[in-house]
């Protein structure tokens, strides 16, 4: 009985996080009335932390109680994050065609990293693991590899390693979403029958191929 009673205890209380989220209020002090819900929402293991995008801006919701303390602001002018992925040091956000690296220490509070992965119009996918960052174009066919050079530990020099594009790998199908590993990348497609196709990307030297390993009839979600 009192496992059960813990255990209600506990589903209620994820329950409150996550309409908090999704209201677009967890850990805000003055949220406007009419301001935007939570875009996403990454966790990620150790240094990274686990962070939001929220109207425009990037939050860190680790760093202090109440959560919620304002990492990066939104932009000015222009697009604000639409993708976000969370890697070691680094944390990764897209704003319209070109992606900016912020390091994981609250002290550097403007992007140390810039990039543009030209993969043509259309909202970026992004993912990133250890050395790689993946970033494709939702409905699109290719995915670019970026060699980030993701320290695992956070030093001063890493600021100098600017991102390298790598050629960009074609896909069978249109991508839904990406998901990443240390040394590979997971592509989720749509085939043209309206079910899914899974399939992996690894570097192998200076080439880089998608190869199908699994598909299903149903629709892909994510």
């Amino acid at each position: 009985m009192r496992r059960r009673a813990i255990a209600a205890a506990g589903a209620v209380g994820c329950a409150v996080v996550l309409a908090s989220s999704a209201s677009g209020v967890l850990g805000s002090r003055d949220l406007s009335s009419n301001a935007a819900p939570a875009r996403v929402v990454v966790a990620a293991e150790g240094y990274a932390g686990v962070f939001t995008v929220r109207d425009g801006a990037l939050t860190r919701l680790d760093m202090q109680a109440p959560p919620g303390r304002l990492l990066i602001p939104p932009p000015a002018s222009g697009p604000v994050a639409s993708a976000i992925t969370v890697a070691t040091t680094r944390v990764w956000i897209a704003r319209g065609g070109e992606l900016l690296g912020y390091t994981t220490n609250e002290d550097s509070p403007v992007p140390v990293w810039a990039t543009a992965p030209r993969l043509g119009a259309g909202a970026l996918v992004i993912a990133s693991y250890g050395a790689w960052l993946w970033a494709g174009v939702s409905g699109g066919r290719e995915i670019r590899p970026i060699d980030v050079h993701e320290p695992h530990v956070w030093a001063p020099t890493a600021l100098g390693m600017t991102p390298v594009l790598r050629p960009r790998v074609a896909l069978p199908d249109p991508l839904v979403g990406l998901a990443a590993t240390p040394a590979s990348a997971w592509a989720l497609l749509r085939t043209s029958a309206g079910g899914s196709e899974l399939a992996v990307l690894r570097v192998h030297g200076t080439v880089t191929r998608a190869t199908v390993v699994a598909s299903s009839p149903r629709a892909p979600i994510a």
